[in-house]
């Protein structure tokens, strides 16, 4: 464990000495400058210049969703203030933790960075003891700096995985804790209880046992309704007029049930992640969900076995809020990659998952990788939305290096594959460096 916490330490301290020194005139010249130019606001455009990283503050820091964080942190939900009713879109748990720490907003960077650490060590302690390689290649996926943002993900990580340790140890009241709070940080409600169900529904199937199905169902989904009418309850208070406001608030969206065409996003270095995500995650976890229906669709279960459960639930999380974004948003991408590997299912599946794959022939693992890798370039290249080739799909490429690593990790005992990750975290890191930036410049949105 102490060797994790220096770890995660390391990457912390390895982020921000990345990031001061590129806002350096003369460090950013002669490194970051002949293979990436960073994102400015110059007569109220958003355009691409050869500049050194922005200075951090308080005010840069807030930006895109954290605007609404604030101000629910400051004056609740003021529907005058957030000019609209979509502020109760939003959920009262992350900016009720910034409220009573009194931090500023550079302090919760840092908080949300502490809790990121200890809900992935709760994860990886719950899964695997003494991995130190497959907590290093967790953080090499781009897209994490997400934890390093005043956003709600890292709460709904820690939360979570407070849950998932009190269902693995048999500790109800543990469970019931962490995701009723989990309920509160992120309105995942829908596609969480559709998840339960869909889980039970698979279980009765094979038990047969109603009784059992409906007391399984209502134990686990109840934590979860009752932090969403928790949320439902102190957005009343705030003249919502509705239980259920923060329903309608997403309603006004623009999402609706549909055929995705002109397939695009928020911005060009969301895209290259999301692009990633689709072919190296959500498809193969499609195909190894059906599989493993097939698989055991004549077992007959006496007993569920927890860490089936969990992992069966979160490959049917990550499937549901894939399909969640493909299909309802008309074609845009934008919040794939944060939704997903900044999920705490995707860290579950991360550490329980390769007992499965190692079974599976290096010829044919390799033959896949380089397969979906090819095909990725090929969208990349071609599909309208994506331009010319340079650094803001360079987040398609760390994602493929750390999808190698992880598959690939029956290697990481040669020389060879602990360069290759120590360098892909390098790669991450300069990455996460030039998103954060991209975030405190106000630029397109990534997340």
């Amino acid at each position: 464990m102490k060797n994790k916490i220096l770890a995660l330490i390391f990457i912390l301290i390895s982020f921000w000495s990345v990031f001061f020194l590129l806002q350096n005139e003369s460090i950013y010249k002669y490194t970051f400058r002949p293979i990436a130019s960073n994102w400015i606001i110059e007569n109220n455009e958003r355009i691409l210049k050869e500049k050194p990283y922005e200075k951090l503050s308080n005010e840069n820091l807030v930006q895109w969703d954290t605007w609404h964080y604030k101000l629910i942190k400051e004056s609740g939900y003021d529907t005058k203030k957030a000019g609209g009713d979509y502020i109760f879109a939003f959920f009262p748990l992350f900016p009720l933790i910034w409220k009573i720490t009194h931090l500023p907003t550079i302090g919760i960077l840092f908080l949300n960075y502490i809790f990121f650490a200890i809900g992935l060590l709760l994860l990886l302690k719950l899964y695997d003891n003494n991995n130190l390689n497959l907590l290093l290649i967790s953080i090499t996926f781009p897209g994490i700096v997400c934890f390093m943002l005043p956003y709600t993900e890292a709460t709904f990580l820690l939360a979570t995985a407070i849950g998932i340790v009190g269902y693995m140890k048999g500790k109800y009241w543990i469970y019931f804790m962490g995701m009723c709070l989990a309920s509160m940080a992120r309105p995942a409600i829908v596609i969480l209880l559709l998840s339960f169900v869909l889980v039970e529904l698979y279980y009765l199937i094979q038990s047969k046992n109603i009784l059992n199905f409906l007391k399984s169902l209502l134990k686990n989904t109840f934590p979860i309704i009752v932090g969403t009418l928790i949320v439902g309850l102190i957005q009343l208070k705030y003249n919502s007029g509705n239980i259920f406001a923060f329903f309608k608030a997403q309603s006004a969206w623009d999402k609706k049930l549909r055929i995705p065409h002109n397939i695009s996003d928020w911005s060009h270095e969301g895209f290259s992640m999301n692009i990633a995500v689709i072919f190296f995650i959500v498809i193969p976890i499609l195909a190894f969900l059906i599989l493993y229906a097939l698989k055991n669709k004549n077992n007959k279960t006496k007993e569920i076995l927890k860490n089936e459960y969990i992992k069966l639930l979160s490959l049917v999380f990550l499937i549901g809020t894939s399909l969640s974004i493909l299909l309802y948003q008309n074609g845009n991408l934008h919040g794939l990659h944060r939704y997903i590997i900044c999920s705490p299912f995707f860290f579950i599946l991360l550490f329980t998952s390769f007992q499965d794959i190692v079974k599976i022939k290096i010829e044919i693992r390799m033959f896949f990788i380089l397969s979906f890798f090819l095909i990725g370039i090929f969208c990349l290249s071609f599909i309208p939305y994506s331009t010319y080739w340079n650094f803001s799909d360079f987040g398609f490429f760390v994602f493929s290096f750390a999808f190698s690593l992880w598959l690939f990790q029956d290697f990481k005992t040669y020389l060879i594959y602990k360069i290759f990750l120590i360098t892909t975290v390098f790669f991450n890191i300069i990455w996460s460096t030039y998103l954060f930036n991209t975030y405190i410049s106000n630029s397109w949105i990534f997340t």
